[in-house]
């Protein structure tokens, strides 16, 4: 039934993506009949604002009927396959002729207006950014305990779409696996910053991409994720002090640079770092070395 396939949609589609519908054709005539697809008129326009046309569909075969043509014996069906892709976005809509030659002169049959909306897959990830920021504080759990950020992800495609969340250490996601939305589809996962990922005491920061990778497609989306960890620290101009000869009875002073190289408040007080040893007539470490200001 011509009227059937007068318009031929095959709505919202992935890009690099082949879609075809098939139709048959039956000779109902007494003699052999020749029948051949051409473009009648082309039509593909940029869906991207500013974007460059894309290219005529003769080059392209954006949309193209196979087998282009064949000859049908009376009674005789054949179905031929409607097909339609595209590597870039658009929204395509053209006509396809389909004549038999008929004294040497092309003859119209049907003339079916093929249309399909071109479009690359696209999760909507909201926020876009997403920032850690965990400080030390005095009553603060001996191993920080992690920090999450919770974040919405959309379809706005307009064809399902199945894909995985990618992260890296120290940013960690609740929903592992696949992943699977239906246009307009929803969901909410937590991003989670592991504080204590170095496994010391040492103010850090570190950036890192939030990675939406699509099953089975080339593209990529991500989102920026950071994060900071602020510890009191302290910064010596030196890492080891020598007295050189020092005569008994006599004491020696060395004077070095104490800075705050952290964005927190710091309190400190001096200790040593190995414990004194009974040695019998030996003077104690705290009696050897002094340290002003203590605190």
């Amino acid at each position: 039934d011509p009227e059937s396939i007068a318009v031929i949609d095959f709505g919202s589609t992935p890009t690099k993506t082949e879609v075809s519908r098939k139709i048959s054709l039956t000779n109902k005539g007494r003699k052999s009949e020749q029948v051949i697809w051409g473009n009648e008129k082309k039509k593909a326009q940029p869906t991207t604002p500013g974007g460059p046309p894309i290219a005529s569909a003769y080059a392209n075969q954006i949309v193209e009927a196979i087998p282009k043509q064949a000859n049908l014996d009376p009674g005789e069906t054949k179905v031929f396959v409607i097909r339609a892709t595209s590597n870039s976005t658009a929204d395509v809509q053209e006509k396809l002729s389909c004549s038999c030659v008929e004294l040497n002169k092309f003859v119209p049959i049907i003339t079916p207006e093929i249309r399909a909306q071109f479009s690359d897959p696209l999760i909507t990830i909201s926020p876009r950014k997403l920032a850690f920021n965990w400080k030390y504080l005095d009553d603060a759990p001996p191993i920080p305990v992690p920090q999450v950020i919770p974040i919405s992800l959309t379809n706005s495609s307009g064809f399902p779409l199945t894909f995985q969340l990618k992260t890296s250490t120290p940013f960690t996601v609740s929903q592992r696996g696949e992943i699977s939305l239906q246009p307009g589809q929803q969901i909410h996962v937590n991003v989670s910053f592991d504080p204590h990922f170095k496994g010391d005491r040492l103010s850090t920061s570190i950036e890192s991409r939030l990675l939406v990778q699509y099953i089975g497609r080339p593209e990529k989306d991500s989102i920026l994720l950071s994060g900071q960890v602020l510890y009191p620290n302290l910064t010596l101009e030196t890492q080891a002090i020598d007295f050189g000869p020092v005569c008994n009875g006599r004491d020696k002073k060395k004077i070095i640079t104490m800075t705050n190289s952290s964005n927190v408040d710091v309190t400190y007080y001096w200790v040593f770092d190995r414990p004194e040893r009974a040695r019998p007539g030996a003077i104690p470490l705290s009696q050897e070395f002094d340290d002003l200001p203590n605190r």
